[in-house]
């Protein structure tokens, strides 16, 4: 059976300047993915029903000047048995599916 190494995986893709800017304006996001000028953010959560709330922090990233990248679709990783969509820009993604 073949496994990856998904932090390493993920870890190429995250933009430490995007962490740097996000951390500056005391907001937290686990996960920064860039791709094609994008910033997907992504938080990480035990939960099996992820709320709204949990993506409030993602708006920093739309009011950040500092960033040449635009926000992408967010989502949340968490232990939900369905992929779903929180709203018109965040998904419920089941940490099953990776």
């Amino acid at each position: 059976m073949y496994t990856m190494d998904w932090p390493k995986c993920l870890a190429k893709f995250i933009q430490r300047d995007a962490h740097d800017i996000a951390s500056t304006i005391d907001e937290l996001i686990d996960l920064l993915v860039e791709a094609d000028g994008m910033l997907h953010p992504l938080e990480v959560k035990k939960t099996t029903s992820p709320s709204k709330k949990l993506t409030q922090m993602f708006k920093a990233l739309d009011r950040s000047p500092l960033t040449p990248f635009k926000r992408g679709a967010g989502g949340v990783l968490c232990l939900a048995d369905s992929f779903t969509a929180l709203d018109k820009d965040n998904l419920v993604i089941p940490i099953g599916m990776i």
